[in-house]
């Protein structure tokens, strides 16, 4: 059975490919200190709040998180939840999506290569989540 996209289970299966990425471990060691990126969502239909993260670290390389960062992330987007499943998930052309930036944006290409590389490696069949209200 494939895990719901950005699920705890989800989150702890690409964890557990990341454990073993010597490439991902790699690509982090050349970033000049540990660093965060932070998705805030809310969620059109309960007003929810719900982040996802993605920590680099120079030493452990690249690991997922579910939460609220504990501290401010480098930067963080936000968006509406639904607006992002849609767009993430559209077929072909991708519907417009409007994100707020908070933080340091110049932070993405710094990363690029480790982010990149955790994604490759990360990469398993998902589900996408349903939404069973105001849909």
């Amino acid at each position: 059975m494939k895990p719901i996209w950005m699920s705890a289970e989800h989150v702890r299966m690409m964890n557990e490919k990341l454990e073993a990425a010597p490439q991902v471990l790699e690509a982090c060691s050349w970033l000049a200190s540990d660093a965060v990126i932070a998705w805030r969502f809310q969620d059109e239909d309960t007003g929810e709040v719900i982040w996802w993260q993605m920590l680099f670290s120079r030493e452990s390389g690249v690991r997922f998180a579910l939460g609220e960062p504990s501290a401010p992330a480098g930067v963080t987007f936000a968006s509406g939840y639904w607006a992002f499943v849609e767009h993430a998930f559209a077929k072909g052309e991708k519907p417009a999506l409007e994100m707020e930036t908070l933080g340091e944006a110049g932070l993405i290409p710094v990363t690029k290569e480790a982010f990149e590389a955790a994604l490759a490696v990360a990469a398993i069949p998902i589900e996408r989540p349903v939404r069973t209200k105001g849909s």
